[in-house]
């Protein structure tokens, strides 16, 4: 009886702690895409950990119950917000996040997270925010490669297969990673590999090409459908990287040739089979792009032109066609081993969503600027009309350096945007950056007056919030040497607060 009475009371007292939780509802439109729903999701399991009774509504959007903390996300055609923008405004109890698209709602909820973290569990939302990113693209880099080479195989021959890349099958790892990544506001995932089309996709004229086992391949299409599909959900780029001209293995011993021949021209039967292995890769997979290396097995820089072309391009715009699609998912050209002015001036014409890469300062990280000739070509690049992004490449880039160490980190970030051009840059071959409070910043040139300012990731003027220490930074048309002891505000303003 006494053990029954004081369960009694236990019950009694839940039930009254939790009558006592502050109410929060988060409304969202009838037709809410997968990408706000993901919004309402997320900011549920903040509020949920914070101790908030939270109510989730989809469908009737009215703001009917004054006395309950309510959000309504929605995405809003407002052109005075940037791509992945947002607008939030808070008038008594209503909160609404309103993006230009279903990034932008996926953005302004990590806005009120953030909030809800960094104090102390409080509501504390803005009366009126409005906010974006500066960079296109942002992102990280995942090599599918090895230290070794396979038996039987050349330099960035890689099948994917779980001997190889156990990891690679690890749903719950993935979602942990897509998270962390929409956390620090990046929409672009890149895959490093030299050729994976082999593994991912089956070719009606060329069975015999498939580089795995059925089993694999079974395998390998259910993740790299569950990757591309929950990336997409977070508003995030799934970007595949491959070398030219690189065959399957099997494709090249059934016709007498080489994976890779650096010396050997371009014939109808290679062209054909990889063009048919880029649409087959666009088709069968949503939410994709490509990032393509013309090395290192090309012959002429004529060759680059005409396989970026006639190949590469076409391949993309078959598999638009034969899934119905009119968007262009982002193509990306990287630099390495080619002219990419003399190839980027013939393929501008042909599709737009076009972008340049190339290693910061070669395979160094030991500067806080690029130098030498490596400075012309980030400048050369940023001037072509589309945009040029930065690559911090291999982890030899590391010795001795450490990303904890923020003061190299904001210097080696600044020289990114210092040309004639405004370069917006990103870093997509380390995926584990420091992360804390940022405040921007400004600085004066030591040659001219004119100040510019330092910004990152969704920084908000005047504000501190959770983003990279490694932010961009958009120039003002302002060219010159940077004087740190002539900053109109200390440096460490640009540090990272917390980690």
């Amino acid at each position: 009886m006494k053990n029954t009475k004081l369960f009694m009371f236990a019950a009694c007292t839940l039930f009254l702690a939790a009558c006592g939780k502050q109410t929060v509802k988060i409304m969202t439109p009838p037709d809410a895409s997968n990408r706000v729903l993901f919004g309402a999701e997320q900011l549920q399991t903040t509020l949920d950990k914070a101790g908030y009774q939270v109510v989730m509504q989809q469908g009737d959007t009215t703001f009917s119950d004054p006395e309950i903390k309510t959000i309504l996300l929605a995405e809003v055609n407002d052109t005075t917000l940037k791509k992945e923008g947002f607008h939030i405004t808070t008038t008594g109890n209503l909160t609404r996040v309103s993006g230009r698209d279903g990034s932008g709602v996926i953005y302004g909820c990590r806005e009120l997270i953030d909030r809800v973290n960094d104090s102390d569990s409080k509501l504390n939302f803005p009366e009126e925010l409005k906010d974006g990113p500066e960079m296109v693209l942002r992102g990280a880099c995942v090599g599918l490669q090895k230290m070794t080479y396979l038996p039987g195989h050349g330099v960035y021959e890689y099948p994917y297969t779980p001997e190889s890349f156990p990891w690679f099958y690890d749903k719950e790892q993935w979602i942990k990673y897509l998270d962390m990544l929409v956390a620090n506001r990046m929409n672009s995932l890149y895959l490093w590999n030299g050729h994976p089309f082999a593994s991912l996709v089956k070719l009606k004229d060329y069975p015999f090409a498939l580089e795995v086992d059925e089993e694999t391949f079974k395998k390998n299409e259910e993740m790299f459908s569950f990757l591309t599909e929950e990336a997409d959900k977070r508003g995030i780029f799934v970007i595949q990287m491959f070398y030219n001209i690189i065959l399957s293995k099997l494709f090249a011993e059934h016709y007498g040739l080489r994976t890779q021949d650096r010396n050997r021209p371009i014939t109808p039967l290679i062209a054909d089979y990889t063009r048919k292995s880029i649409a087959a890769f666009i088709e069968k997979y949503p939410n994709v792009g490509l990032l393509v290396c013309l090395g290192e097995a090309m012959c002429t820089v004529e060759d680059d032109v005409e396989w970026f072309t006639k190949t590469i391009i076409p391949g993309v715009k078959d598999g638009l066609q034969a899934f119905g699609r009119t968007d262009e998912p982002p193509l990306l050209l990287r630099a390495h081993d080619t002219d990419c002015k003399l190839v980027m001036d013939a393929a501008l014409p042909l599709y737009k969503n076009l972008y340049t890469m190339h290693k910061y300062n070669g395979e160094s990280l030991t500067t806080y600027e690029p130098r030498g000739p490596w400075s012309k070509i980030h400048t050369d690049l940023s001037s072509l009309g589309s945009i040029h992004i930065s690559n911090v490449h291999i982890l030899a880039n590391l010795e001795p350096f450490r990303w904890g160490l923020s003061d190299f980190v904001q210097r080696r970030s600044l020289p990114c945007t210092m040309y004639t051009v405004p370069m917006r840059c990103t870093f997509i071959r380390r995926p584990h950056i420091g992360t804390g409070l940022i405040r921007r910043t400004n600085y004066q040139t030591m040659n001219v007056n004119s100040s510019w300012i330092a910004t990152g990731s969704g920084i908000r003027p005047g504000d501190a919030m959770h983003g990279t220490a490694i932010a961009t930074v958009q120039m003002k048309w302002v060219t010159g040497t940077i004087s740190w002891a002539s900053s109109t505000e200390p440096l460490t303003k640009m540090q990272v607060i917390s980690v």
